[in-house]
């Protein structure tokens, strides 16, 4: 079966981020500064202010707790912070509460990924660096605010209780801006992060460390997003030069791409399936979303367009249920035998 298109949420604002992490509900972050929650029936269940300048990225945090109706939202922002932002979801009302902002960054943030277990955090930016974070909130500030913040920032900030939190470890060797740093899966991922960025490399970190152990240099290829397979074998990279890389973590003193996915416009974004460590979807400027299976990379298995003329910037992938967020607001599709 082909994709089906299930529901359109519009919104004013370009969509930057979308997570469909969350059972029965879809999360959006938008430029407008706002993260918002719908219910499968299209319903706008939550709408929160949480940065003044366009949000990047958001991921849900996993949680060893019983409680299904309090989560954790991480968001990225132009605005030089990550927020940790409380959410509660119950029949008669939603509400939400930033407690800490993530203070490090001196240009803006392009990415917040979380671990398996919820206790850390790794955000990348512009400026170059990667920052790892627990997920704790502290009882006081660990950064002050600095005189020459403007002063809408310092009002808004200072006069709520959300705390001013500092990272544990700044990871340093990207030479140009850093476009997504994640947490490697699978067995024998544990203390290490993969990130890719504008310099073309693929960098592997020792996060306890704080060490860069490995670089693999692809000429020429700015990367945009990058993603694991479930099973940590696989890592993509998408690139400004309508590709996306693919690098076999099998391979020993693995030193360049082994194999690529071809692209008609720039690919913007990639998800894979939780279950068939096969598949994976992308997401392109061309407003085009496609299914793929890396056992055979010459074409894509499937494509579908979400929108004509406007770019997909996001997307994410749980069961047979594809979240797209773009320049189009957010759709949602289904891909059937994703589950």
């Amino acid at each position: 079966m082909p994709p089906q298109r299930m529901s359109e949420l519009p919104h004013e604002d370009w969509v930057s981020s979308v997570s469909c992490r969350i059972p029965q509900h879809f999360l959006t972050a938008s430029y407008d500064g706002h993260l918002r929650l719908f219910d499968y029936s299209q319903n706008l269940v939550l709408d929160a202010s949480v940065h003044q300048s366009p949000i990047t990225s958001v991921c849900v945090v996993p949680s060893s707790s019983s409680d299904t109706e309090s989560r954790i939202l991480a968001s990225s922002s132009h605005d030089l912070t990550a927020c940790l932002t409380r959410i509660s979801l119950n029949s008669e009302s939603s509400t939400a509460s930033t407690i800490a902002s993530l203070h490090l960054h001196t240009s803006p943030l392009s990415s917040i990924s979380t671990d398996a277990s919820g206790s850390h955090l790794l955000t990348s930016s512009w400026d170059g660096l990667i920052g790892v974070w627990d997920t704790s909130v502290p009882d006081d500030h660990q950064v002050n605010l600095e005189r020459n913040d403007d002063r809408k920032k310092r009002r808004k900030t200072a006069s709520t209780n959300i705390k001013r939190k500092a990272p544990i470890a700044v990871l340093k060797s990207h030479t140009a801006r850093v476009s997504k740093a994640l947490f490697a899966t699978g067995e024998l991922a544990k203390g290490k992060a993969y990130s890719c960025g504008f310099d073309s490399t693929v960098r592997t970190w020792d996060v306890e460390s704080g060490v860069c152990v490995n670089t693999i240099n692809v000429p020429e290829r700015p990367m945009l997003d990058l993603a694991e397979t479930p099973d940590g074998s696989v890592l993509l990279a998408a690139s400004t030069d309508r590709t996306v890389s693919i690098f076999d973590l099998r391979v020993s003193s693995l030193s360049s791409s082994t194999g690529i996915m071809m692209h008609p416009a720039t690919p913007s974004c990639i998800s894979t399936s939780e279950s068939g460590k096969h598949q994976v979807v992308t997401g392109s400027y061309d407003g085009i979303a496609r299914l793929w299976d890396l056992r055979s990379t010459k074409g894509a298995v499937a494509s579908f367009r979400v929108w004509d003329g406007m770019k997909v910037l996001a997307v994410d992938w749980v069961g047979d249920v594809v979240g797209i967020g773009g320049e189009g607001g957010m759709e949602v599709w289904r891909i059937a035998g994703g589950s």
